[in-house]
């Protein structure tokens, strides 16, 4: 079923279905509540995926990604574009943050995760196993590097959605050079 924000009152509950927009019984509350978890999940999807004309976040890295050849020069640009990403986007980055830091599960909960996506350990880990299975890497545990830099990413979001002064540029000058000495032979 799609849903619009106008199917939405201001106390998040749902005026579609013909349902009124009055207090509601349980089941009707938990209709409300998953039409509203529905919408962010798309909008969330719209920012980070999508966003302007398709140059969402994950667009927007998989172009640099693609642009290298060896697991060094993957990995430096994972990171440089990450943080790219976060300079040239503030406003939606800071916007998506607000929304899945602040929505909530019945029980009070995070409704939405706030550790390191899946798919990204899994796009770092493959990054780092490539480095390994080339001989360009020095032996390590490819998971443990992956989380580790995607914690290191969500780091400096949090210092650079509290300080907007923090040179971007300069962290990633020091993330590079990090995870470089970490991972190089």
């Amino acid at each position: 079923m799609e849903h619009s924000l106008a199917d939405v009152d201001d106390r998040g509950t749902s005026r579609s279905a013909g349902l009124s927009a009055h207090p509601w019984g349980e089941a009707r509350k938990d209709e409300g509540q998953r039409i509203v978890v529905d919408l962010l999940d798309h909008l969330l999807q719209q920012l980070i995926l999508a966003g302007e004309s398709g140059a969402g976040l994950r667009a927007f890295i998989q172009a640099r990604l693609e642009t290298e050849t060896t697991a060094a020069g993957r990995l430096r640009a994972y990171i440089q574009s990450n943080l790219d990403y976060l300079r040239s986007h503030r406003s939606r980055v800071l916007a998506v943050g607000d929304i899945v830091s602040s929505h909530r599960a019945a029980d009070g909960t995070p409704r939405f995760a706030t550790t390191t996506d899946e798919s990204v350990i899994t796009l770092l880990t493959d990054i780092l196993r490539q480095g390994l299975d080339d001989g360009e890497f020095r032996d390590f545990d490819p998971q443990v590097v992956a989380v580790t830099v995607g914690q290191a990413l969500i780091g400096a979001l949090g210092r650079w959605a509290a300080d907007p002064t923090v040179d971007l540029n300069a962290y990633a000058i020091e993330l590079i050079t990090l995870f470089d000495r970490a991972t190089r032979k």
